[in-house]
Parts: C-alpha cells; structure tokens; sequence
C-alpha cells in the first residue's frame, strides 16, 4: 500500500530527516512544504485530486507565513483549520519546537480532537508516533502510562521503563522527571497526566514505605508526599492502577497505608526482578497493561 505523508516543517533539515525515513528507507511518497500557505495548496489539490494524505506532520511554530500576522502559532492553526473544512484526513501529527504548555496542550487538543492524533515535541519519539498512525501494527495500542515510583527506585523504575519503549512510544508514558517542563506546577501538572492517563504504574521499592524524611518521619504519611498525592488522586479517579513488586518487596497491607491510599492493597500486583527473570517478568506486566488499552 502506497502511504502518503505531508509534512509542514519551517526547519529544513528536520524536515528532511522525517522525509528521508518514510520516503527513501520506507518507500513512502512525502511531501514537504515549509508554511502553512502552501501546506493550504497541497490539502486543496489532494481533494481535487482524490489524492488523500494518510497522515499530516506539522509543527505549530511556523515561520514564514506573512499573510497570516505576526503570530507564528497561526501557521499551525491555519493547517488544522483546513483539514477539518476539506475533512482530509483524521490523522494529525502535532510538532512543537519549543514546548508547547499542558494547559496550551490541552486547548488545542480540545479543540481539534477529531483530528490530531498526538501533539508531541521535537525531542520525543517522533518516528514511533508516526508508526503508530501509518503502522498500527506497529504500535499496537493508544495507551497512555503514568509511572510512580520513588528516587530510591530510580534505576531498576528506568530498567522497566525502556522495556516498555519496546512497546509503547516514549511520549505516552509520563514519568514527572522527564514529563513536566521547567516551571511548570508541578501538582496542576501531575493532575493534567492522571486525568489522561489510562492506567498507572506503581513502582513498590522495598523502602517505598518506610523511606523517611530530613525529621525522621514516614514520608508516605505525609500529605505533601508525592507518591501519596499521586495515588490516592488515581484512586479518587478511579484510574487502572497496577502495583509493582520489585524483586522480593512484599505487597503493602491496608493497616500500612493511609487511609485514603488502603485500596491500593487490594489490587492486582505483577512482580518484576532483575537478572534472568527480568524479561519474562516484563512480558506479564505489558500484558497486564495492554488490558486498558484503547484499540486505535
């Protein structure tokens, strides 16, 4: 089958990186056009054409759009405006070079929902989201991930997160280090990956619970606990939540927990060791998660 691709990108050799990918190694037919303007004449010609794009790759920061004002955001919107009043395709691609904000996100998503399938940065996995809509045999599932776990975890939690590379893109799965920009709210942030997620990973470490903090107290009995606000706002959400047991770390119980985190203990856990059972342990926890995925 002949995939057909425009990208709208205002840096050429961006461009040119996404176009040598899908057209020279993949056999794809790319177009590449550098404004919203002529981003316009080609989505009018493939309607005239019966020519249809399979997927749209545009960035939101377009330069060199004159006639649409001073603000570069219009350039992105232009495009998104003339797919829905030609109906062109339902598979948009969002480019942000510089970062678009979680509430800018969120409005734009909201507002075009029937067409973009991702708003992503440039930094991200651009060449995985774009599988996933030309491929979806490739990246099976539109499955958003949010993963809690505490610093002590850091490394065995980065272990099974690029495992999961293997079969979610980078950019559905929220780890608050990577996933909340500089300046950011980080409670407001935190909410805005919960709400969206559609299922939660609890990373359980075998000081999770008893880790304390600079006076010696619990932290998890804290209110000011990070892990604690995470779960119990998945809790309230009423979010899939799956708890994972590293290597021997034993299942909390109720009377270890908060009171508004005691549900956790009644969930379903997938225990993940390192070393030779490592692999297989992963098969079990992605397809555990696969479970709430949404078929695209």
């Amino acid at each position: 089958m002949d995939y057909r691709l425009l990208i709208v990108e205002d840096n050429p050799k961006f461009s040119d990186l996404i176009k040598d990918i899908f057209e020279e190694e993949l056999g794809y037919t790319v177009t590449a056009v550098n404004n919203a303007m002529e981003a316009q004449q080609e989505l009018f010609r493939s309607k005239r054409e019966n020519k249809r794009f399979d997927l749209i790759i545009t960035d939101m920061n377009l330069l060199g759009d004159e006639n649409l004002g001073d603000s570069k955001d219009l350039g992105g919107l232009l495009v998104l405006k003339t797919l829905r009043q030609i109906r062109e395709t339902e598979s948009c691609v969002i480019l942000s070079g510089e970062s678009l904000g979680m509430a800018e996100v969120r409005s734009i998503r909201d507002e075009y929902s029937d067409i973009i399938f991702e708003i992503i940065s440039k930094g991200e996995d651009v060449y995985g989201t774009i599988m996933g809509v030309v491929h979806p045999h490739v990246v099976k599932y539109s499955l958003r991930l949010f993963l809690s776990y505490r610093r002590l975890d850091s490394i065995f939690t980065d272990l099974i997160y690029y495992k999961l590379l293997e079969k979610f893109n980078a950019n559905r799965i929220f780890r608050d280090v990577e996933s909340i920009d500089m300046g950011s709210d980080f409670r407001e942030a935190i909410r805005d990956a919960i709400t969206e997620t559609d299922c939660m990973l609890v990373i359980i470490g075998p000081e999770w619970i008893s880790t304390t903090d600079e006076d010696g107290k619990p932290r998890l009995h804290k209110s000011l606990d990070y892990v604690r606000f995470e779960v119990e706002d998945a809790l309230r959400r009423d979010k899939p939540i799956i708890p994972v047991l590293l290597n021997d770390t034993p299942m909390p119980t109720a009377d270890q927990l908060p009171v508004d985190m005691i549900p956790l203990a009644s969930k379903n856990a997938i225990r993940v060791r390192q070393g030779q059972d490592f692999a297989e342990d992963m098969k079990r926890l992605v397809a555990s998660v696969e479970k709430y995925a949404r078929l695209d």
